[in-house]
């Protein structure tokens, strides 16, 4: 798709294309949504939610999808630098399309390869607190992108994730984050 003027409407499906380009347009053509730092809530806007009452957790969202009044989101990966006493600075990495469950409702990290003297080698799940699973092979579940209504909290757009937190438009800076508890 060719660029188009900023703030003019893509011609085949109607998005307002603040950014030049037309999300759908992009998603037609194969090319993924990429994440970045943006004004409003869009299709690849990075979002962070800050929350906690003994610590301050951060996570970050990915935007893969906006109507006029919600967006669908997908978790992020993070990096967290120490910089003081159980604390530090926490920055986005890559969005996650897969969870960290397997589709035998184990963690991916109960299954592993076992090794056999005289045979092939097998795949198994420990289960959880070494139950026994019957699962012989790792099925990591896809993320469903979660779907929220965009809110405004005084002049910023931003979802609402639950009664605790909220998601709102990452600045780009990193962002402080604790683990006392």
């Amino acid at each position: 798709m060719a660029e188009l003027p900023m703030g003019s409407r893509c011609g085949i499906h109607g998005h307002n294309t603040e950014t030049g380009r037309c999300w759908e347009c992009d998603q037609d053509a194969g090319r993924p949504v990429q994440p970045h730092v943006a004004d409003i809530i869009e299709p690849g806007a990075i979002l962070y939610s800050s929350w906690g009452y003994d610590q301050t957790n951060v996570d970050f969202y990915m935007v893969t999808r906006t109507t006029k009044a919600s967006a669908w989101i997908v978790p992020m990966g993070s990096h967290e630098t120490q910089e003081g006493f159980m604390s530090g600075q926490a920055t986005p990495t890559e969005p996650r399309y897969v969870s960290e469950w397997c589709e035998c409702d184990h963690r991916v990290g109960n299954h592993g390869t076992g090794v056999t003297v005289d045979g092939p080698d097998y795949s198994y799940c420990r289960g959880a607190y070494g139950d026994a699973c019957d699962c012989s092979e790792l099925r990591p579940r896809p993320i469903k992108p979660a779907m929220h209504r965009i809110r405004r909290y005084g002049d910023r757009e931003c979802l609402s994730l639950s009664s605790y937190a909220g998601a709102y438009l990452w600045d780009g800076a990193s962002k402080y984050a604790s683990h006392y508890a």
